[in-house]
């Protein structure tokens, strides 16, 4: 599962190439997360004119995408240009047409529609007081046909996300839909079969005999290890608790802890006052001069 930027990821697939990962396409599946188109910020394109180009497209034919439904940049170029124009215009920034590919800058434009739709609802039906208990039962199970695409929400107000399942096409060398995610379906995929997904068999989701040889019977190999791996581990263990013992026995039962309780609390105050005496008389005869 993958979910980075552009470039580590091109980056990581071509190290999956190097690692021979990708061998006949039947050990690992790498599933990319993209979900917003943003300036500088592209869907996964193998053909950047750099040295692993060629092993970045090999390895994309190993990659599924799940992203947010794509856009059509075509229909959207005239909305897309008012908004870079404006925003070069009133922020004093340089015009560059790559900005048009924003699709955060249309979630916003679709949301201040969405927005404007819902209050002309509430008008009709003589709702003047906007508050969140009054507007949402308005997006409720409702489908709004915006200028540009359809915006869905479910039974509790909250929107559908409008994914798409991608692979990569040999002959254009582009990601293209597959299918669109179900979301509020129990079959997500609807009824399509791997073979619509994946090209040669399956990989599988464990290794043949287990993440530790546990499903290997027989495999004596693996036995004599982890036979020599609990023996040690437990003659290790005994060892170290042999020590502490050993070690908290003797510090227990020395001669010094078994006669301590033989002290006597008045030869330490008589051995105290002695010194004191003696501190005494040295001091009187400083003084004095004896």
């Amino acid at each position: 599962m993958c979910v980075t930027l552009h470039r580590p990821l091109r980056e990581l697939m071509a190290t999956a190439f190097d690692l021979g990962l990708l061998v006949n396409r039947t050990d690992y599946v790498f599933i990319f997360m993209f979900i917003y188109q943003v300036p500088g910020e592209n869907p996964p394109e193998w053909n950047q004119g750099d040295a692993i180009d060629l092993k970045v497209k090999e390895a994309f034919k190993s990659m599924l995408i799940i992203r947010a439904q794509p856009l059509n940049w075509t229909q959207l170029n005239n909305i897309t240009e008012r908004i870079v124009r404006r925003g070069s215009e009133q922020f004093n920034v340089t015009y560059d047409r790559n900005n048009k590919l924003n699709e955060f800058a249309i979630g916003c434009y679709e949301t201040v529609e969405l927005l404007a739709v819902v209050l002309d609802r509430m008008r009709a039906n003589a709702q003047h007081l906007v508050t969140p208990a009054a507007f949402l039962p308005h997006l409720r199970d409702q489908t709004f046909p915006l200028s540009f695409r359809n915006i869905t929400f479910g039974p509790d107000g909250a929107r559908i996300a409008a994914l798409v399942l991608q692979k990569f096409h040999r002959e254009s060398g582009t990601f293209q839909d597959v299918t669109k995610f179900g979301l509020n379906s129990r079959h997500a995929l609807g009824s399509i079969s791997y073979r619509d997904v994946w090209t040669g068999p399956i990989p599988p989701d464990r290794p043949p005999c287990g993440f530790n040889g546990e499903h290997c019977q027989g495999n004596s190999m693996w036995q004599f290890r982890t036979t020599i791996g609990v023996s040690v581990g437990v003659v290790v263990s005994a060892v170290l608790a042999a020590t502490v013992l050993s070690y908290w026995h003797v510090r227990q039962f020395s001669p010094e802890q078994q006669m301590w309780w033989q002290l006597d609390s008045t030869q330490l105050l008589l051995r105290l006052w002695t010194h004191w005496s003696e501190w005494s008389t040295q001091a009187h005869r400083q003084d004095t001069g004896r």
